[in-house]
C-alpha cells in the first residue's frame, strides 16, 4: 500500500507522518527505512510519501491521502482525486 500526506506547510505533513509511524509501531509493524522531511517504508511493504499539495507534485499514485484541510479545493479535486486510486482502502482523510 502506498500512501501520500499531501502538506500546505512541510511541519504539518511531518507531524503527521510521525504519527502514521506511531501507529505502525504500536500494530509491531517495523520501520525498514525512514527519511525525515521524506518518506517513510515498512517491512510490511506499506510507503507513505510528503507531497507538498501545490503544481510540482502532480502525477503521483496512492491509494491513500491524507490532505492537510489548508489545501486549496481545486487542487484536490484536480490533482489529488485524481492520484488516489484507494481500492481496498478508504482513498481521502483529512488532518
Amino acid at each position: 500500500m502506498t500512501g501520500i500526506i499531501w502538506y500546505k506547510t512541510k511541519s504539518k505533513g511531518q507531524i503527521k507522518l510521525e504519527e502514521i509511524i506511531r501507529d505502525y509501531e504500536n500494530a509491531h509493524i517495523p520501520i525498514k527505512r525512514y527519511i525525515k522531511g521524506s518518506h517513510a517504508l515498512f517491512d510490511n511493504g506499506d510507503f507513505w510519501l510528503l507531497a507538498s499539495g501545490t503544481e510540482t507534485s502532480k502525477g503521483m499514485r496512492a491509494n491513500i491521502s491524507y490532505i492537510d484541510y489548508n489545501i486549496d479545493g481545486d487542487f484536490i479535486n484536480t490533482v489529488i482525486n485524481r492520484s488516489t486510486t484507494a481500492l481496498p482502502y478508504q482513498g481521502l482523510m483529512y488532518y
